[in-house]
C-alpha cells in the first residue's frame, strides 16, 4: 500500500504539519510505503527539517514547469494563495494513475486537488481540524471581508459538504466538530493524535506564561495585553508564526506602545527543541482564543510535564479532565483566566502537581504507533 499525507506547505510551522510528518513516520515503521505530499511548497525552506530528515517528500509544485508555479497571495485572505484555485486545474496531469492508493488529506482547501485526483483512481481520506464555514465565520470578520462573511460562509459550507461526501471516510481530532460531520451523514472515526512524553520532567519551573500557535486575525493576540494590564505580576513568552508580516509588525508596534515589553516575549517562529525548552521551563500554557481543531499545544505541554489553561471544546479536552491536569475556560473569561494564572504563578507546588498530572495522562495513554496502526487498519477497510 502506497499512501501520501497531503499539507499545504512546509515553509510555515504549526501543529497540522508535526501531526502529518507523525503520521509518515510511523506508517513506515509499520512497512507501508508513506510520503509526505506538499501541495503549495517553493524549496525555499523546510521549517520541520529538525523532524522531518528521515522521511520522503514530495513537493508537489516541483513537478511543474516554472511559467506554471505561482506563488502570490489572494487579497484580504490570510492562507489562500492563487495556486489554490490553479494547481488543480493542472496539476493533476503531473501525477501518475494509481500513484497512491490513498492520500490522507489535513487541508480542507485541497480537496479540489483531490477530487481531481479521484479520476486517476487515487481514493483520499478528508481530516477535518476546522471546517471552511467555521474558519470563515470566526476569521474573516473585518474589513471588506466582514460585509461578505454571510455569502463567503454559505460557500464555504456548501464547500465543507461537497468535500467531506466526496472522501472514502471523514477522520477528526475531536468532538468539537463532530455535530457537524454527522450532519453530512458521512462515515467518520475520531482519531487523535500524540506526542513523545519526555522521560524526566523538570520540576523546577520559571515563573512565566508560554503562549504557541500560528498567529493570524482571528487568533486575538491584542487580548493577552489586557491580561498584562490587569496583572502586573504577569510574564509572557509567545512562541509561533505570524501569517501575516504587517499583523506582526502592528502587535509589536501595540506592545511598545503600553510599554509592555519587559513582560512580554515575541519570539516568532522557534524550533521544535526550543518548544521543548521553553514547555520545561513554562509554569502553564495559555490559550485564550477559542479554536476548534484540535488543540496540539496543550498535548505537548503535557509532555513536557506543564500544565495548562485553555478553552473548552477542543478535541484536546477530551483527552484530560478539567481541573485534575488542566483548566477549561469560556473564551475571554477574564476574571477565571486571571484567577488560575494567579494560582499558578503564586504556587509552584500546586503548578508541579498539575504538570505531573497531565504528564502521566500522556505517558500513559497515547502512542503515534496505536495512532499510525488505525490509519492503516482504516485504509484495508476501504477495499
Amino acid at each position: 500500500m502506497r499512501v501520501g499525507i497531503l499539507i499545504n506547505s512546509i515553509e510555515v510551522f504549526g501543529g497540522i504539519g508535526k501531526i502529518a510528518i507523525e503520521e509518515v513516520k510511523n506508517l513506515r515503521k509499520l512497512g507501508v510505503d508513506a510520503e509526505l505530499l506538499v501541495f503549495s511548497d517553493w524549496g525555499k525552506e523546510n521549517k520541520y527539517e529538525e523532524i522531518s530528515c528521515d522521511i520522503p517528500i514530495v513537493r508537489l509544485p516541483q513537478r511543474l514547469p516554472k511559467s506554471l508555479r505561482i506563488n502570490r497571495k489572494v487579497p484580504f485572505f490570510t492562507v489562500w494563495n492563487f495556486c489554490h484555485l490553479f494547481y488543480p486545474l493542472y496539476l493533476p496531469f503531473y501525477i501518475k494513475k494509481g500513484e497512491w492508493d490513498l492520500v490522507i488529506n489535513h487541508e480542507s482547501y485541497l480537496t479540489f486537488f483531490l477530487l481531481r485526483l479521484k479520476r486517476k483512481k487515487i481514493k483520499y481520506i478528508q481530516f477535518i481540524w476546522d471546517p471552511i464555514s467555521y474558519i470563515i465565520k470566526r476569521v474573516y470578520t473585518k474589513g471588506i471581508l466582514n460585509y461578505l462573511n454571510r455569502t463567503l460562509y454559505r460557500i464555504g459550507l456548501w464547500l465543507d459538504h461537497l468535500f467531506i461526501r466526496k472522501s472514502e471516510m471523514v477522520l477528526t481530532g475531536g468532538q468539537a466538530h463532530e455535530e457537524f460531520i454527522k450532519k453530512t451523514g458521512k462515515k467518520y472515526k475520531i482519531l487523535y493524535p500524540s506526542v513523545y512524553p519526555q522521560e524526566k520532567i523538570n520540576e523546577n519551573r520559571e515563573k512565566f506564561v508560554f503562549m504557541m500557535t500560528a498567529w493570524k486575525q482571528g487568533k486575538n493576540p491584542e487580548y493577552v495585553l489586557e491580561l498584562l494590564e490587569k496583572m502586573p505580576e504577569l510574564r509572557i513568552k509567545m512562541g509561533g508564526l505570524w501569517l501575516d508580516k504587517n499583523y506582526e509588525k502592528s502587535f509589536r508596534s501595540l506592545v511598545r506602545e503600553k510599554k509592555l515589553e519587559e513582560r512580554i516575549e515575541v519570539l516568532g517562529s522557534i524550533s521544535e527543541r526550543d518548544l521543548n525548552n521553553y514547555l520545561s521551563r513554562a509554569t502553564v500554557l495559555l490559550q485564550t482564543n477559542d479554536d476548534r481543531g484540535f488543540g496540539m499545544p496543550a498535548l505537548e505541554t503535557a509532555a513536557c510535564g506543564c500544565s495548562f489553561i485553555i478553552p473548552e471544546g477542543q478535541g484536546v479536552c477530551n483527552l484530560f479532565s478539567n481541573e485534575k491536569e488542566g483548566f477549561f475556560t469560556r473564551e475571554k473569561d477574564t476574571e477565571r483566566i486571571i484567577s488560575l494564572l494567579g494560582r499558578f504563578l503564586s504556587d509552584q507546588v500546586f503548578a508541579r502537581q498539575m504538570g505531573k498530572a497531565a504528564w502521566e495522562r500522556v505517558k500513559n495513554n497515547y502512542s503515534w504507533r496505536i495512532h499510525a496502526q488505525e490509519i492503516i487498519n482504516l485504509a484495508r477497510g476501504l477495499k
